[in-house]
């Protein structure tokens, strides 16, 4: 008779050698010998064995070993200074996980210099630019898709791997794309395979932020900042080389680029030891997510990003419409594209002082006052809307990062890859239904009135919903 003892508690088990034979996989899962003779693990917890023996009715029948497997108090010790699973190192390596989600988030950031291209296909292909909207809108809803359904399956491969794959997949998709001229290529290429990438690559680099041991709000911002990077800083590269050599040649050359920083990135994360955990089982003592709160997470950051997106969408439209020159227009698109990267830096800094929530109300509210104010106070006078498109591109920032910490402080960290897929659809909504709104309200109506005063009821509700929101798990 064998049996485990931890202080005074002892439990009667099958010899080990007997389990071993009988059920070797039940064996392997609860008690795995060490090296050492007189050492194993109980579910991963090093022991020691003291071996002593036992006489029960020495007539009847032989006389047993009995183990009594102790706790060892050092061992335990010992292993409650290991860095804990699912977080990032701490000091000089801290730089390279970081550097890597960045470097996967710049790239899917190119999703949105679509816009250069949109006149060059129209020329090169023979097609309205109608059609080709269809590839984006195929792009970002397989994006959020890809979003919903896999931060949790992901997380059952290595890491490292998986956000190479990522960085390949944009490649291959681009390089694609561009090599064979035709629509079917674009949807192909640009939809259906970048797009997806979109997702695995996104999804990895939130969650790798979220593993951020201290300072998580400015580290998820600067993650999620490089996604809008890229069409901030690079727009004027891009379209010179579309201009140079056209959309396609300029396509394919992006396809090499993403694709020599495959095992840059793959390196960085294999460096940092970087794994993201899955999502973790509650506890019996953790009350269970109630799907009222997720419901409302959604309702809130899918009317913030509708609300948003309805205005900077048209953008160029809104000034002109307000007297404003073609000029001015370029220019408040160009600040808003500003604001919205530099808001998603200034809200992860600002959520680690006041909380994501708090960031969140300011910029819903501080949105919806300033497109309120410029619609009905100054509808001829383009520098107020303009002033109205910078501070809609802070809040769209705000927006993108402060709910990656809002959904992991009322989920848990431990449940944040299961649920924040879900929360993200809201985006895929609201950026579909934003500006489609927009533009069909502006057909009916021949204007930007009405648009502008949905919009800024959207980013008013959202306010509200987030005043509905439970206490946060964190």
């Amino acid at each position: 008779m064998y049996a485990i003892a931890s202080h005074a508690v002892s439990v009667p088990v099958i010899r080990t050698r007997s389990l071993q034979q009988r059920k070797p996989a039940l064996c392997s899962r609860h008690v795995a010998p060490l090296a050492s003779r007189n050492s194993s693990t109980i579910s991963g917890l090093p022991v020691r064995l003291n071996r002593h023996v036992v006489a029960t009715r020495p007539q009847q029948r032989q006389q047993n070993l009995r183990k009594v497997v102790t706790v060892s108090a050092a061992a335990a010790e010992e292993g409650s200074k290991l860095a804990p699973a699912g977080v990032l190192p701490e000091g000089p390596m801290l730089a390279a996980p970081v550097i890597a989600a960045m470097i996967v988030n710049a790239t899917m950031g190119t999703a949105y210099t679509w816009a250069i291209f949109l006149t060059a296909f129209e020329g090169s292909l023979g097609i309205s630019r109608g059609t080709l909207s269809f590839v984006f809108t195929i792009a970002l809803s397989v994006f959020a898709t890809v979003m919903f359904f896999g931060t949790g399956w992901h997380t059952k491969y290595p890491t490292h791997n998986m956000a190479a794959l990522a960085m390949a997949m944009a490649g291959t998709g681009f390089f694609v794309a561009g090599f064979v001229p035709t629509f079917a290529a674009l949807v192909i290429g640009f939809g259906l395979i970048f797009g997806p990438s979109m997702g695995i690559g996104y999804g990895i680099s939130v969650g790798v932020a979220n593993m951020a041991k201290t300072q998580k709000g400015l580290i998820t911002g600067l993650i999620v900042a490089a996604f809008a990077s890229t069409p901030v800083f690079m727009t004027p590269l891009i379209r010179a080389s579309v201009l140079a050599h056209g959309p396609h040649a300029t396509f394919m050359t992006m396809g090499k680029v993403m694709l020599a920083f495959a095992p840059v990135v793959w390196a960085c994360y294999k460096f940092g030891k970087v794994q993201i955990p899955p999502p973790a089982k509650l506890s019996d003592d953790e009350e269970p997510i109630q799907t009222s709160t997720i419901l409302t997470l959604f309702a809130a950051f899918g009317s913030g990003c509708m609300g948003g997106l309805m205005t900077i969408a048209h953008a160029t439209g809104i000034i002109t419409s307000f007297g404003g020159s073609a000029a001015q227009a370029a220019a408040a698109v160009q600040y808003g594209a500003l604001g919205n990267w530099g808001g998603r830096i200034i809200a992860g800094a600002a959520c680690d002082i006041v909380g994501p929530k708090t960031v969140l109300l300011i910029g819903a509210l501080a949105a919806g006052a300033s497109m309120l104010v410029s619609g009905i106070l100054f509808p001829t006078n383009p520098i107020p809307m303009m002033v109205t498109i910078v501070i809609l591109g802070l809040g769209y920032g705000c927006v993108m990062v402060a709910y990656v910490q809002l959904t992991r402080k009322m989920v848990g960290t431990s449940q944040f890859g299961k649920y924040f897929g879900r929360v993200f659809m809201a985006y895929g909504l609201g950026a579909f239904s934003g500006p489609y709104l927009a533009g069909y309200l502006f057909d009916k109506t021949g204007g930007y009135s009405q648009p502008i005063l949905v919009a800024a009821g959207a980013c008013i509700l959202s306010a509200f919903l987030l005043t509905r929101l439970p206490a946060p798990r964190e």
